[in-house]
């Protein structure tokens, strides 16, 4: 693959809604020189309050932690497991994410 050019499709990312969870598209694009974009399919902040999503104790020593806080609020470490969303549920919105690329 050419690093030197972008990919015109974004990037789509499936994963845990932690502190490091939140900053892995941020990460993705400054360390691969591949993507200009990487979006988040799963989990999102608005998809753990939609689904009511169950939080597990977090990775305290994680240093993205206290910037995750200020941005999300939660008072201790927390994280929410993308396993959490009914398998149905899951597949359905993995597939509705790469649709628009697949002809």
């Amino acid at each position: 693959m050419d690093l030197n050019r972008t990919l015109a499709a974004p990037r789509r990312n499936v994963g845990d809604f932690d502190a490091s969870g939140a900053d892995i598209e941020r990460d993705w694009v400054a360390r691969t020189n591949c993507w200009s974009y990487v979006e988040r399919v799963l989990l999102t902040h608005e998809q753990v309050r939609e689904y009511e999503l169950p939080a597990a104790a977090g990775k305290a020593g994680d240093p993205r932690w206290a910037g995750f806080a200020r941005r999300y609020g939660p008072g201790r470490p927390v994280q929410w497991e993308v396993e959490a969303l009914d398998p149905a549920e899951l597949q359905r919105l993995v597939l509705a994410a790469v649709a628009p690329y697949i002809d």
